[in-house]
């Protein structure tokens, strides 16, 4: 069973003693007892006859078996070499093109291996930084405290996982990232690290905690205190009951009928903020078009869509823009205009850029007299289209509307979607 067990280099080291000890007890054992009996009995012709037999085929038939099995041996390590030089090659391939930053420190943490995700995200090639210090990536301020931080949580579990922190990219421009660490080897050869850049992700809950802390501030302001103000009011009605003043009591459920009329408008506008439109999940178009449509569902207000060269496809920043700025408008809509009908228009191919239009038949407002202080989310829509490169422009007038309209230049040709 033992010579199952071992490997093939120990079988071959086995062998190698093993056969010319047994070669050379056989030879020695045939000279020695077989020959002389041999020779005298039958002669030297048919002795001779024996040992050609002896030597030429038994010993070649031997030779050959032997020759063959580590044939054999060898061609199965060659192909377990050439998987395992196939297997490293593909892991330094995904390694050297993953969008992560992956770097190799040794175990005085400095930077042994550098791949093409790090280089892009730090603004460092392999030249800069291999050799150097793995602080570098710190950057000043809190960098050695950073570090001990890192250290000691390594010493304890082993590894880190998904710790945030904050690097530094050329240029000591900050971002934010979550690192994993993994000691390589039993005796710590080293450290392996992967880094990810989670500025899109902070920005997204950033945005999420300002959209929040939105819908709670108009739920405080406006069904909230319309509540209280029924309870108050209703308090009233009972005294009116008492005292049978019928006639106040009628004027006073009027006010709370209006009251509860204007709290389900602004309950179904805080429900239409809340019910999110998968913008990653569908096309641009379709996106819209189910925004608009569930914008009339809920406010019973008509809206007029227009979506031209919708199959065009756009950047995913410049969707994600394009769709918050119309959600805007649509909800600045439902709270100000006391408008009758809506009126949107999509063009993702006009000729002097894309185009995204918001206009409204309500009740309009003085664009001069508006505070920017105050009424922060056109602020938002002019700073996010100039971001882009684009043109934000508003047109409103009492008892005429209002219009909002935002171009953004095109970021490809529109032939090519032709």
């Amino acid at each position: 069973m033992f010579w199952k067990d071992w490997k093939f280099q120990q079988r071959l080291t086995f062998l190698r003693w093993f056969l010319p000890s047994t070669v050379l007890l056989t030879v020695v054992a045939y000279q020695t007892l077989l020959f002389p009996w041999i020779h005298h009995e039958v002669g030297i012709f048919y002795h001779s006859i024996l040992e050609i037999v002896f030597y030429g085929v038994l010993g070649a038939v031997f030779l050959y078996w032997a020759l063959d099995w580590a044939s054999k041996g060898f061609a199965r390590m060659e192909q377990t070499e050439r998987l395992v030089r196939k297997k490293d090659h593909l892991l330094a391939s995904i390694t050297e093109s993953s969008a992560e930053a992956i770097i190799g420190l040794n175990r005085e943490w400095r930077i042994q291996s550098w791949n093409r995700g790090a280089a892009t995200m730090f603004g460092h090639t392999e030249g800069d930084v291999v050799g150097s210090s793995c602080l570098k990536l710190l950057g000043p301020g809190n960098a050695t405290q950073q570090f001990d931080e890192i250290r000691s949580t390594l010493q304890e579990q082993g590894y880190l996982l998904d710790h945030e922190i904050t690097l530094v990219q050329r240029g000591d421009h900050p971002f934010p990232a979550e690192m994993t660490i993994t000691a390589l080897g039993e005796e710590n050869e080293g450290y392996s690290v992967v880094i990810r850049d989670v500025s899109l992700r902070k920005q997204r809950e950033r945005v999420l905690s300002q959209e929040r802390k939105r819908i709670a501030g108009e739920i405080h302001d406006s069904f909230a205190q319309d509540l209280f103000s029924m309870t108050l009011k209703l308090d009233l009605c009972q005294k009116l009951i008492r005292q049978n003043k019928l006639d106040v009591l009628e004027q006073e459920l009027e006010l709370i009928r209006a009251v509860m009329k204007q709290g389900l408008k602004d309950v179904r506008r805080a429900i239409y903020a809340l019910q999110p439109v998968e913008l990653e999940e569908l096309s641009f178009g379709s996106a819209v078009r189910q925004l608009t449509e569930r914008f009339e569902q809920i406010y019973s207000l008509p809206v007029k869509l227009t979506v031209q060269n919708e199959h065009r496809p756009l950047p995913q920043r410049l969707e994600t823009v394009l769709f918050r700025t119309l959600q805007e408008c649509l909800n600045n809509v439902a709270k100000h205009s006391q408008a009758r009908h809506v009126w949107v228009e999509v063009d993702l191919c006009a000729d002097d850029g894309i185009v995204l239009a918001v206009k409204d038949d309500g009740q309009g407002f003085l664009p001069q007299s508006v505070n920017p202080h105050t009424h922060l989310g056109l602020a938002h829509l002019k700073d996010q289209a100039q971001r882009l490169g684009g043109q934000f422009s508003l047109d409103s007038r009492m008892g005429q509307g209002t219009t909002i309209e935002v171009r953004v230049p095109h970021h490809r040709p529109c032939r090519e979607y032709a």
